[in-house]
């Protein structure tokens, strides 16, 4: 069973901070390079 991943929230953060839990079409190198998916970040953090 293939599981089909989305990935088309995913947009580079230019300020702040958030939490992000995500089982998504991220990459550890998008993440360094500040980009997150909008549909899985749980909160601004402080």
């Amino acid at each position: 069973m293939q599981r089909e991943i989305c990935g088309t929230c995913k947009l580079r953060k230019t300020d702040g901070q958030i939490h992000m839990v995500h089982n998504g079409d991220i990459t550890d190198e998008d993440i360094e390079e500040n980009y997150i998916l909008a549909c899985c970040f749980s909160r601004w953090a402080a």
